[in-house]
C-alpha cells in the first residue's frame, strides 16, 4: 500500500512540473493538442492554434489540470492583442 501511494504522488509531482513548463513555454508553441490519459483510453481534451489565437476544440468536461493550460492561453491571447493593438 506504502508503495502505491509513493508512485501516486511521484506521479501527481511529474505532472505538476510538467503543467509548470507548459505554461512557462507557452509562448513557443504554434498549435497544442492536451490529451488526458488518466484512463486506459487516450482522449483529446483541448486543441488550440496560437497563430489565428482561438481554441478549435476542447471536450465538454475537462479536468482542473486542462482548465489551467486552457485559462494561460487565453489570458496570453489577450494580452498579446492588447501589445499588437
Amino acid at each position: 500500500m506504502v508503495g502505491i501511494l509513493f508512485l501516486q504522488k511521484t506521479s501527481f509531482r511529474r505532472d505538476q512540473s510538467s503543467v509548470k513548463n507548459l505554461l512557462a513555454n507557452l509562448y513557443l508553441i504554434d498549435y497544442l493538442i492536451v490529451i488526458d490519459n488518466s484512463d486506459l483510453d487516450g482522449v483529446i481534451v483541448l486543441e488550440a492554434g496560437f497563430k489565428h489565437s482561438a481554441i478549435k476544440y476542447m471536450a465538454e468536461t475537462i479536468p482542473n489540470w486542462v482548465k489551467t493550460i486552457e485559462q494561460h492561453f487565453c489570458n496570453n491571447v489577450n494580452v498579446n492583442k492588447n501589445e499588437n493593438a
